[in-house]
């Protein structure tokens, strides 16, 4: 990974940690506040702007609060910084236990595209989605 990365990359981890516990407000602070963000998030549709996606980030970790989340691998794929753009790209497997026992995995890609912001790297661009089986075969 390219070490201009890292930093954020930790910040990342640590910040989706505790949104799985229902608390946005991490991950919501390495986000570019600005009209000019999207998010494509697992929960589906699409945001564009601060003022809907700041709303959407609250209702998307209030819908773990009730379950025991915890990421059991992430596995980076890509991740470049240029001069003041960079993204981060992953899968993730989590555990997920619901509130009547249910142990659920769930598999997600997910890719971060981040803004240069003065010393700091914020979020422009999230999309995360279940990672499915190919339905066309390779080759």
């Amino acid at each position: 990974m390219d070490p201009k990365l890292l930093p954020v990359h930790q910040q990342l981890i640590a910040a989706l940690d505790v949104f799985a516990t229902g608390d946005a407000g991490p991950y919501k602070d390495l986000w570019a506040h600005t009209a000019d963000v999207s998010l494509m998030g697992a929960f589906g549709g699409r945001n564009v702007g601060w003022t809907q996606i700041g709303p959407r980030l609250d209702l998307a970790a209030n819908q773990y609060k009730a379950s025991c989340w915890h990421v059991d691998e992430l596995k980076v794929l890509a991740a470049h910084a240029g001069a003041d753009l960079a993204y981060l790209v992953w899968l993730e497997t989590a555990s997920v236990t619901s509130p009547d026992e249910e142990q659920l995995i769930r598999r997600r890609r997910a890719t971060h595209v981040f803004h240069l912001d003065g010393p700091d790297w914020r979020i422009v661009h999230q999309h995360s989605d279940p990672l499915v089986d190919l339905t066309i075969p390779p080759g």
